[in-house]
């Protein structure tokens, strides 16, 4: 039996801030290994037939961090995913910070707005296999239409649900005055989130991310790379985020020609911050690929719960979500 990856002690606390908060959290730092390089559009055609010609499969799992259940927090990540002719995987992960109070809330419509966006992306190209092409207009669609979508969201909710002034309370019992006059002002900052996602169009993978978490791509050999390279701001537990007024400058785009890996994993940054160095963690690309080769997804779904609960009891502490995308037959 081939058994999942299992996570490396952490002393890391959870959560997670966004660069405009004062505050970090300690954590220990990530060793990095070689870095595989950022893949750019324009290295090759855009193939819609070997793209597709295999069959996509999707699950996903989100765990309560070992921490929140001492400290009384919710699991503030999210998951989504949409199957069909172009599958969608989206995770997000909620700052969940004082100044963050509704980040639960804001994480969920964080990856509903990531999905929709890439599900409408496909609609915006005249030229579908021109690298260049679907790159441009990828960076333009996701920098106006993501960030919109999810604040629309929030202002949605904000008309259903107003801040009480217990919150209100609660946030200026622990962050001062200021605070509260700061957020009344700005209330999206309250729903606090990173969003990542991938779209599988006939002809090209296309990954979004803003804010930390980690993508991993598997091809056959098992050898695992990255869409992005890694944010050096990120190490000390700060992030960028949805709410952040440069929330659109922010939000990296890269799209991955064929051919296509045969694993994808999406997941929160409380998994890479359960292990001691960056090579360790991304060693968990081949382990999860050996797995759904020899026992298929339906078993990695059933198990998925268990082993994420395991890796956050010892690792990070953290919330941590993972989405699998899986070429079955590659």
């Amino acid at each position: 039996m081939v058994a999942l990856p299992t996570a490396h002690r952490n002393t890391a606390q959870a959560g997670g801030a966004a660069l405009s908060d004062t505050g970090t959290i300690d954590s220990l730092p990530i060793v990095f290994g070689a870095f595989v390089g950022e893949r750019r559009a324009g290295w090759g055609s855009l193939s819609p037939r070997a793209m597709m010609s295999e069959t996509w499969q999707i699950t996903g799992c989100s765990v309560r961090g070992a921490s929140h259940y001492t400290s009384g927090l919710p699991n503030q990540d999210a998951i989504t995913w949409r199957t069909g002719e172009r599958p969608i995987l989206a995770v997000a992960d909620g700052h969940g910070s004082i100044r963050h109070f509704r980040s639960q809330k804001g994480s969920r419509l964080a990856v509903e707005a990531m999905a929709s966006t890439l599900e409408s992306f496909p609609a915006t190209l005249t030229d579908p296999a021109d690298p260049a092409a679907v790159e441009h207009v990828a960076h333009a669609h996701f920098r106006v239409h993501l960030v919109e979508t999810w604040r629309q969201m929030v202002a949605e909710h904000l008309a259903k649900k107003p801040v009480t002034e217990a919150e209100w309370q609660q946030l200026e019992a622990a962050a001062g005055p200021a605070a509260r006059f700061f957020q009344q002002h700005s209330p999206e900052t309250a729903y606090g989130s990173t969003a990542l996602g991938v779209l599988v169009t006939e002809a090209y993978l296309l990954f979004v991310q803003l804010g930390d978490g980690d993508m991993l791509c598997v091809d056959a050999q098992g050898a695992t790379s990255r869409p992005f390279e890694r944010d050096r701001r990120f190490a000390l537990n700060q992030t960028t985020s949805l709410c952040l007024e440069e929330a659109a400058e922010e939000t990296r785009v890269c799209i991955w020609p064929t051919p296509s890996p045969t694993l994808i994993l999406i997941a929160t940054d409380g998994y890479a911050n359960s292990y001691r160095t960056e090579a360790a963690f991304e060693s968990i690309g081949s382990e999860y690929l050996q797995f759904l080769r020899a026992q298929g997804i339906d078993q990695l779904r059933a198990e998925l719960p268990t082993v994420l609960e395991d890796i956050t009891r010892r690792g990070s502490g953290d919330d941590i979500t993972l989405g699998v995308l899986y070429r079955a037959s590659a």
